[in-house]
């Protein structure tokens, strides 16, 4: 009996670290961007938190409206896309006073908001990795970029398979059509918010990775010896006097 409560509690634990995924991803992001100061965090746990979910509220009520619409008028019924509304398919416990009333599943919001993630990481990837490199650039760290870009968008394209077969075998809390429309609308919005943030910070804010942060002109890139800026107590068209010559005795 204590092997079959551990395989409970484990299969439990699993289950709510699917559901709550893109919560922990949001808390995670907002958290470290905050206490660390780091915009580019914060920036990417706003649209995550605000952008992709309220898109798939709007797209989750106009299918249902279409839906319903269809039912009416064609008699075709569309209960193959309502999922039952309990813990498996939520974000947050339901308040509806039936706990198993059927809900629209096209698009769920975890859907939506899992494919935000992966969608704006690997956007992230894939513009460093095509970023122009200047002609001095020294092509072992333009190699190294490219190799570190290349493993990360890989990485993320496995992560993605990997969360989506677990989302579906584990909690089944999805159909077919919610997937499509999920990944479309998870994409769309994951490419609207990277490039919004692309034009608007000259691909400062959008870097999660911090790789545009480090990347150093050719300024800074020379050999010849470091400069500083530091208050002088004199400015520069009043020299200092020269100091005074000492004379033996």
């Amino acid at each position: 009996m204590t092997a079959v409560a551990s395989i409970l509690t484990a299969r439990e634990t699993i289950f709510h670290f699917f559901r709550s995924l893109p919560i922990m991803i949001f808390g995670t992001f907002l958290l470290l961007g905050t206490f660390q100061g780091n915009l580019n965090f914060i920036l990417f746990a706003a649209g995550l938190g605000l952008f992709a979910p309220t898109t798939a509220v709007i797209v989750n009520i106009l299918t249902e409206f279409l839906f319903k619409s269809m039912d009416d008028t064609f008699g075709i019924d569309h209960s193959y896309w309502l999922i039952k509304n309990g813990a498996s398919a939520t974000l947050f416990e339901t308040m509806s006073k039936d706990p198993l009333s059927p809900m629209n599943s096209v698009p769920t919001i975890w859907m939506v908001m899992t494919t935000f993630i992966y969608s704006y990481l690997f956007l992230n990837a894939y513009d460093i990795y095509n970023r122009a490199a200047p002609k001095w650039a020294d092509p072992v760290s333009l190699n190294g970029r490219k190799t570190r870009c290349a493993m990360s968008m890989f990485i993320i394209s496995v992560l993605f398979v990997v969360t989506i077969i677990g989302r579906l075998a584990i909690t089944h809390a999805e159909t077919f059509l919610g997937l499509i429309v999920g990944t479309g609308i998870g994409i769309t919005t994951g490419y609207i918010w990277y490039t919004f943030l692309r034009n608007c910070g000259m691909g400062q804010f959008d870097d999660i990775f911090g790789i545009t942060n480090r990347l150093l002109s050719r300024e800074a890139s020379g050999n010849s010896a470091p400069k500083v800026c530091v208050p002088t107590p004199y400015s520069v068209s009043q020299p200092p006097a020269p100091a005074p010559t000492l004379k033996p005795i």
